[in-house]
């Protein structure tokens, strides 16, 4: 009997080690695809990235979670997402933005004369200090996050990717922004 719960003890000390050391090997990201204001369901997407050697490596997904591997720490990459008919591509990042695993909020604006600038919000005039620069940022996802866009009287659709990496500390995100199309 004794010998028979020290084998089944060991055996399950080897299976909680090794799915916890699988988890260990994967990281997890979140993705929130954005028109405009409106949260949007994800149907056809497809988020991978290419390495500074080349390896490009397609992330599984369950839901709205992507799943990579880990990457080598010395490395870093680019993403591609690629979901309803767009394809955005951004980095390098360092290995930790993939490695740690992260929020990110995939976007396109088409309103963007709707959008709230922070002066607006902060009912500032022409002659407020900064005004320039802020009445240049905008609030966007909910108004949890800011844009700059610079003559947004001229874009008539702009993408933009946020991610934000799973971190202890100061909670700062990267922006990546690409004006898809003028206004004529």
């Amino acid at each position: 009997m004794f010998k028979k719960a020290c084998i089944l003890t060991i055996i399950f000390c080897c299976i909680i080690r090794l799915a916890h050391g699988q988890e260990k090997g994967v990281s997890n990201h979140h993705l929130s695809i954005y028109k405009n204001d409106q949260k949007l369901v994800i149907k056809d997407c497809e988020l991978s990235i290419t390495t500074t050697d080349s390896v490009k490596i397609i992330a599984s997904r369950v839901g709205n979670v992507f799943t990579f591997s880990k990457i080598d720490t010395s490395k870093s990459f680019t993403i591609t997402i690629k979901a309803d008919k767009m394809t955005f591509t951004s980095g390098p990042y360092k290995a930790w933005y993939l490695n740690n695993g992260s929020r990110m909020v995939f976007g396109t604006l088409t309103k963007i004369n709707n959008l709230l600038s922070v002066a607006e919000y902060n009912d500032m005039t022409e002659k407020d200090e900064n005004w320039d620069i802020l009445s240049k940022r905008f609030f966007i996802v909910d108004r949890v996050y800011t844009i700059d866009i610079n003559d947004f009287k001229k874009v008539r659709e702009l993408q933009f990717l946020i991610i934000n990496p799973d971190q202890q500390g100061d909670g700062s995100y990267s922006l990546t922004q690409k004006i898809i199309r003028l206004r004529k």
